[in-house]
């Protein structure tokens, strides 16, 4: 397999993880004090919800699981 068509099961491929602005917004009330979850500069940061952290997109652990195919 090519690095070109090779996917890394990383916490942003992941069903548990969850990177919607007004999640973060509504689990994180804080932020939109510094600015808001629709924020550039939290890049692709999330909320995994099978850890209950805030982490990278491209952070990667053991209970990664795929996200079903939409038909």
């Amino acid at each position: 397999m090519s690095t070109a068509t090779y996917l890394r099961a990383c916490c942003g491929q992941c069903q548990h993880f969850d990177n919607a602005p007004q999640t973060l917004e509504a689990m994180l009330p804080g932020l939109r004090v510094m600015g808001s979850g629709y924020s550039s500069v939290r890049v692709n940061d999330g909320l995994c919800t099978h850890h209950d952290r805030y982490l990278s997109a491209d952070y990667v652990c053991d209970s990664f699981a795929k996200v079903a195919a939409r038909d």
